[in-house]
């Protein structure tokens, strides 16, 4: 009777126990609960304050203009930031591409040359046209590439002499080309090439003067056969204005055929 009185007792009991041991385990995770919030998670423990959380002490006279402090580094002067800028700005593309841009002189002497025979009717129409029609001076029309004098190679191949006057050495696709002066005719102008094929170069040449606007046709021609030494034809415009063909024919193994135009 006396165990059994203990075990009801001991029934009673068990709810308040439980209830002891529950209100004790809650406190000690409230406890637990307190110290997590408190303590330094993973990532904030293995990353590092920013450098505005870093503490610096700057000397009183030096001010925030003068220095620049960073984390990992010492301070940085103001005027080196300066040059850095400057220099920034000066890598600028326009900057390049404007000193890498060559000189027009340069530009113009780089132009593609072009045949004999469309160098000549180029002269002829740009330069020795104007020039007797006193619309430009001959020196005045050359092309950018032009030297004053007559070039040697082109002097030690010539069958014939240019008429005198002041003389100009150019270049084409074949060779050198010769502008110059007439001094006995003001306004005057001559063309002089060197070809070995001076029948072909001046067929081309006759032939594209008389397709010009001015409406040049052949008045006079002599020594037309292969065995003449010199074949000459004379051109003439409805306005009365006069260009002479010359092909001075070369020998086989001999010098090369001289063209030599004469306008005015």
């Amino acid at each position: 009777m006396r165990d059994l009185s203990l075990g009801i007792a001991a029934m009673l009991l068990a709810p308040f126990a439980m209830a002891q041991s529950t209100e004790d385990l809650t406190a000690k995770e409230r406890s637990k609960l307190e110290s997590e919030k408190t303590a330094p998670t993973m990532e904030e423990a293995v990353t590092p304050p920013v450098a505005s959380e870093i503490p610096v002490n700057l000397d009183e006279t030096t001010s925030s203009d003068d220095a620049i402090i960073t984390q990992d580094s010492t301070p940085v002067p103001t005027e080196d930031l300066h040059t850095t800028s400057m220099s920034v700005e000066l890598s600028e593309p326009n900057s390049v591409t404007t000193a890498a841009v060559s000189s027009p002189s340069e530009v113009e002497k780089a132009a593609p040359r072009v045949p004999l025979p469309v160098a000549i009717v180029d002269a002829v129409t740009g330069i020795c046209l104007p020039s007797i029609r006193g619309e430009a001076l001959v020196s005045e029309a050359l092309p950018a590439d032009a030297t004053e004098g007559m070039g040697d190679t082109i002097s030690t191949r010539l069958i014939t002499r240019p008429q005198n006057g002041a003389i100009w050495t150019t270049h084409t696709l074949e060779g050198e080309l010769l502008i110059g002066e007439v001094d006995s005719r003001p306004g005057a102008c001559q063309v002089l090439a060197v070809t070995p094929i001076g029948d072909l170069v001046m067929k081309k040449t006759t032939t594209a003067l008389m397709g010009l606007d001015s409406g040049f046709e052949i008045v006079d021609e002599t020594g037309a056969d292969h065995g003449t030494p010199i074949h000459w034809q004379r051109l003439r415009s409805m306005d009365g204005e006069f260009i002479d063909v010359l092909h001075y024919k070369g020998v086989p193994g001999g010098r090369a055929s001289t063209l030599h135009v004469i306008v005015g």
